[in-house]
């Protein structure tokens, strides 16, 4: 499955996602989120999300996501999700 439709997949299911990215520095960084958009920009798609391990929300490039799961964790959004 790909980063993308299991993005998609935890949007439906309002469940936390797993990711692991390349921070700001190239290195790789596991971080837990919920997703709520997906947005074209013209850099690419970005993911708006809420980091619940460093709670904040976040912009992430969807070129800079390495590797996507689904958690078993719910979560109640805050925003509307579009993914």
């Amino acid at each position: 499955m790909s980063v993308e439709s299991i993005i998609s997949l935890a949007g439906n299911q309002r469940r936390v996602l797993r990711l692991t990215i390349l921070d700001g520095s190239r290195q790789e960084k596991v971080i837990e989120v919920e997703p709520y958009s997906r947005q074209r920009t013209d850099q690419g798609f970005q993911l708006l999300c809420r980091d619940r391990i460093d709670p904040g929300y976040r912009i992430i490039c969807l070129t800079d996501i390495l590797a996507a799961e689904l958690t078993p964790y719910e979560f109640v959004p805050r925003l509307p999700v579009t993914v």
